[in-house]
């Protein structure tokens, strides 16, 4: 009887152990790394729906079209692999590649483990067909005994790992390859890229399109070591077609996320003019400042140019007595805007320049508080958001394409919100939406607000948004747009076109709450705005004038820019480089101290609550 009351049941510990082990999962899950159910030519992150439709702007895209990876001098996308080896044509073969110098390096935390990027780098013999496809089985082949492995030796053994994610980018298509059998790297010559013709390929039987080539990623989990003598890559190739020759495969390290960290806690980068007016009080007294508007009067429309939807109850002010939708206020009043079901505008309210000050300007900041309800939920298409525009009534929206001469804009927009199982689960990606001239078709252009992870909106929270546009010089391409959230930048273009004529100004700022596209809204949903900025200089995040809002740290992790000038052999020299990841880990660790903490706490909460 004294035994057991100390005795627990081992059904128990094993839910609890395997519950703990899934939560740590979860929480380590990080969107700089790239998924194999998810990874294709452009995107290392390729956001899709319950419905199954594409999410551009939650699509997290390569720097290079055709995936990322940093070389044995540490250059990002350089041309020297770690390793190579010639694979003759032979089939039902093993491929095998010494990568002990990668391990090492991730094993000892010089850098962060996204895995190994193969391709193919060149051909000891050339002729027609020699791009050489190699057919290799993946981690979801029918036979396991051929799937990808990484053979380490620890301490004198030897250890066979699995791949945990593995697939195969190609130009062939725009889809994820990850839960195919196969595997694909090719090479393709100087004649081939300069698309002559050839042999069949990717369907094409008289030319293979430029820059056609496949490109091989594996990972595999290495948290379990911190030292290694030897490492192996072994895959295997079933079929390899071409009409003789060899090819060259190289292994580089894989490298998603290139230059992001996770920023959506932590201080305000930059609180411009509002710096000096705490909680917005009397920043209209500042000389750059054109517009302020709080929404604290009835009659606060007649301070706008347009504002339609107050007729029909589509924008209505509430106060601190309003608690529907999980409303909080944020200063006083703020102007709610209902998307109706079956419909498609919410508002649209515009600050007209000429109306307003007699002139346009050439460039211009805009600042407001943005809140989506607890029913925001956008299900089947996404819409606009307020921004600048010069549309003159003329181009530059609802399909009326823009030449340069009749109008452009630069509307904010919002995309589907994200279900449960995303990494950014029940938020809303944002956007710009613009129309310039360099844009495709008759339609704007998506520019997703994704630096720093920040564009990925929650409901039922104030969140600062403001924009900074700056018109062209006629015929050149240096016309900008910045975004922030909360005083961090989430967007930058430096090389937009709007207009070839000097006529072409900033005609008004633009807020637009719109559905669609085509689609009409499915439910009812609320967006509610307020503290309304519009100044020649930057505005940044209302503060109290102590400290910064922060959002929740929901990514411990923060990962570095590798560094292109680092020594990539020896990491231990690397250590003192501010964009090294070991430093950046290093950083984050004193950072997080009782959070880090708190969270283990909660995990071990949550999972005995299961026992």
């Amino acid at each position: 009887e004294k035994h057991s009351i100390l005795m627990i049941n081992h059904n128990k510990v094993l839910k609890f152990v395997c519950l703990f082990a899934f939560l740590a999962l979860v929480h380590t899950r990080s969107p700089l790394d790239w998924e194999e159910a998810t990874t294709t030519r452009e995107y290392y992150l390729l956001m899709t729906t319950h419905t199954d439709s594409v999410t551009c702007t939650a699509s997290l895209q390569w720097e290079n079209f055709m995936g990322d990876w940093y070389d044995a001098d540490n250059k990002l996308n350089g041309d020297l692999p770690f390793t190579s080896i010639t694979a003759k044509q032979s089939n039902k073969v093993w491929l095998e590649f010494d990568v002990v110098d990668i391990v090492d390096n991730w094993v000892n935390d010089v850098y962060r483990n996204q895995g190994f990027l193969l391709k193919g780098i060149g051909l000891v013999e050339d002729s027609c067909c020699s791009n050489f496809v190699i057919d290799t089985h993946s981690r979801n082949h029918g036979d396991s005994s051929t799937h990808p492995q990484l053979v380490l030796v620890v301490d004198g053994e030897e250890i066979v790992l699995d791949a945990t994610d593995d697939t195969h980018l190609t130009t062939c298509t725009y889809k994820a390859q990850g839960l195919e059998d196969i595997i694909k790297i090719n090479y393709l010559t100087d004649t081939q890229k300069s698309n002559e013709p050839t042999c069949n390929l990717c369907g094409s039987s008289s030319k293979i399109p430029e820059n056609l080539e496949n490109r091989a990623l594996y990972k595999f989990d290495l948290n379990e070591y911190d030292t290694v003598t030897n490492a192996t890559l072994r895959i295997y190739a079933e079929t390899q077609y071409g009409g003789g020759g060899s090819i060259d495969i190289g292994v580089f390290r894989a490298a998603s996320g290139v230059g992001e960290s996770d920023n959506r806690c932590g201080p305000v980068e930059d609180y411009g003019l509002s710096k000096q007016y705490p909680n917005d009080q009397n920043i209209e007294d500042h000389p750059d400042v054109i517009f302020a508007e709080r929404f604290e009067t009835e009659s606060w429309y007649k301070n706008w140019t347009e504002a339609s939807g107050r007729e029909s109850g589509k924008i209505v002010l509430v106060d601190d007595t309003f608690s529907s939708f999980s409303y909080e206020k944020l200063q006083g009043k703020s102007l709610q805007i209902l998307m109706k079901k079956d419909e498609h505008y919410g508002t649209s309210m515009s600050y007209q320049f000429l109306d307003k000050i007699g002139e346009e300007p050439e460039e211009i900041y805009y600042r407001y508080y943005l809140r989506f309800g607890d029913d925001w939920s956008m299900d089947v298409s996404g819409g606009k958001l307020p921004g600048i525009a010069g549309t003159y009534g003329k181009a530059g929206w609802g399909g009326r394409p823009i030449d340069g001469t009749d109008g452009w804009s630069a509307r904010g927009g919002y995309d589907i919100s994200l279900p449960e199982g995303h990494i950014f689960e029940k938020t809303t990606p944002i956007a710009s939406y613009v129309y310039h001239l360099d844009g495709n078709g008759n339609y704007g252009e998506i520019l997703n607000w994704n630096k720093g992870f920040l564009g990925f909106l929650k409901t039922n929270r104030w969140y600062s948004i403001e924009t900074y546009g700056k018109m062209n010089t006629p015929e050149l391409n240096d016309g900008i747009l910045r975004g922030w959230i909360d005083g961090k930048l989430a967007f930058e273009k430096t090389d937009l076109k709007w207009r070839t004529i000097d006529t072409l100004k900033i005609e008004n700022i633009w807020m637009n709450f719109y559905h669609g596209g085509d689609s009409v809204i499915q439910h009812d949903m609320h967006a509610y705005i307020d503290n309304v900025v519009i100044s020649k200089s930057y505005v940044g995040p209302l503060n109290d004038g102590t400290e910064a809002i922060l959002d929740e740290c929901e990514f411990e992790y923060v990962a570095g820019e590798d560094s292109e000038d680092a020594d990539g052999a020896d990491g231990a020299d690397n250590l003192d480089d501010e964009d090294n990841f070991d430093a950046d880990n290093a950083s984050n660790g004193e950072n997080c101290g009782t959070m880090c903490v708190l969270h283990l706490f909660v995990l071990i909460i949550v999972s005995l609550l299961f026992i």
